[in-house]
């Protein structure tokens, strides 16, 4: 059997709304549609909502996007207000060949896959070739830690799904105190992480990363631990993490 890649695209923010994340968009479509073992057919593309407790309007927008104008055969895993068994979430992920996971709360959504084992199937698929997105909370999710405002008045470090051994930032220049907040995570830590402007992604295959952008004045950095202080470094192309 041929070996998938395991694949991850992590965007650092954006309205995908209003189509400003759009080439990065293509792009994951692209890798889904290259991930795939029957080629027959539009790429089926999974939205998860959870961090926005299933907000209608996001899946609304989710499906003009990827329904509409990427031309993917698209479904919604909804965790809130539905009666949902694992089974049934287990066979809903096994069935696409992409997922893309919506921005909100980071804690409130793990504790929501945590209970209904999401987490361990989206493990599974991902390492099966699945490819993985997401916007925000959808992309600090994949990585070990992640930096929250969730909680009014305090920056909170989530412990996410670990699938990069990283700690991950996003709206990194837009938001004040994060680029603070963020520091302070790598120190206490010790670890390397991923700070993603709004309109940034890192894609990740495997064990290399590309910076990918929507806007050229958007910019990507490693944020590491330097002798009880944090060094940043401007990111850009490919390399290996």
């Amino acid at each position: 059997m041929e070996t998938k890649d395991q694949i991850i695209f992590a965007i650092g923010g954006g309205e995908l709304g209003d189509y400003e994340t759009l080439p990065i968009d293509k792009k994951i479509v692209e890798a889904a549609d290259a991930q795939r073992i029957r080629k027959r057919g539009k790429v089926k593309a999974l939205f998860i909502p959870t961090a926005s407790e299933d907000d209608p309007e996001y899946c609304e927008t989710f499906e003009q996007v990827y329904a509409r104008s990427l031309w993917c055969n698209t479904d919604i895993l909804y965790l809130y207000g539905k009666a949902q068994t694992k089974a049934a979430i287990r066979r809903q992920i096994e069935w696409c060949d992409m997922v893309y996971v919506g921005g909100g709360s980071t804690p409130a959504m793990m504790k929501m896959w945590r209970k209904y084992e999401v987490d361990k199937c989206l493990r599974r698929v991902w390492k099966q070739g699945t490819v993985m997105a997401g916007l925000s909370a959808g992309a600090v999710c994949w990585f070990k830690y992640a930096l929250s405002d969730a909680y009014v008045g305090r920056w909170t470090t989530v412990s996410c799904l670990g699938f990069i051994n990283r700690a991950c930032n996003v709206h990194y220049s837009s938001e004040k105190g994060r680029k603070k907040a963020f520091d302070g995570l790598v120190k206490r830590k010790k670890i390397t992480g991923i700070a993603l402007d709004d309109n940034t992604c890192i894609k990740i295959t495997n064990n290399s990363y590309e910076i990918l952008k929507s806007d050229d004045n958007a910019t990507a950095y490693w944020v590491t631990p330097d002798r009880g202080k944090a060094g940043r470094t401007e990111v850009d192309g490919w390399g290996e993490l």
